[in-house]
């Protein structure tokens, strides 16, 4: 997987909060993603400050939740290095790779969803549930630059020419469409 991978960033926009349970006394994120919908992650703080997300499935055949580790958030850093009190960020990747050493599917941040949480100042109390938001998420999509010949593409992606699929011409019949 690479390691130093050069980017393109989208615009920051406000995507989900950061939500407060006070009856489980769990902390957990509320991401609204357009055609991904509204997906809810849990949020673990660890002894170093940082953060892990986890999505909790329903396993059907075992009749028991599975826990999904989906990244990181680590506390952010200013240009000099300190830690910024109340601002957490990371990235969570779109796609998958092939790893071939162990022989699985891996998530790659290549391209991948960059967020950052922000802590308010007090807590808010949502009507008269027990969920109070504790802070909101700011989201930018961070797009991998393509490469052509070893060279970084600087050209506006716009103005690249269209290249049309090249599909090989069959007819198929209604009854072999198998849906």
């Amino acid at each position: 997987m690479p390691t130093n991978v050069k980017r393109v960033y989208g615009k920051e926009r406000n995507i989900g909060s950061v939500l407060y349970d006070a009856e489980s006394k769990k902390v957990f994120m509320s991401i609204e993603l357009g055609i991904f919908g509204k997906q809810t992650l849990d949020l673990k703080q660890n002894e170093d400050g940082s953060f892990q997300i986890i999505k909790t499935i329903f396993n059907k055949t075992e009749n028991s939740n599975k826990e999904l580790n989906f990244g990181r958030l680590f506390p952010a850093k200013n240009k000099n290095g300190q830690i910024v009190e109340g601002i957490c960020t990371g990235l969570l990747g779109l796609l998958t790779e092939y790893d071939k050493e162990i022989q699985k599917n891996l998530i790659t941040t290549s391209d991948a969803l960059r967020i950052s949480t922000h802590k308010n100042k007090e807590k808010r109390r949502l009507g008269e549930s027990k969920l109070y938001q504790v802070g909101f998420i700011k989201g930018q999509f961070a797009i991998e630059k393509r490469e052509e010949n070893g060279n970084l593409n600087n050209q506006n992606e716009l103005n690249d020419p269209i290249v049309e699929p090249n599909f090989e011409e069959s007819e198929i019949l209604n009854e072999e469409i198998p849906f």
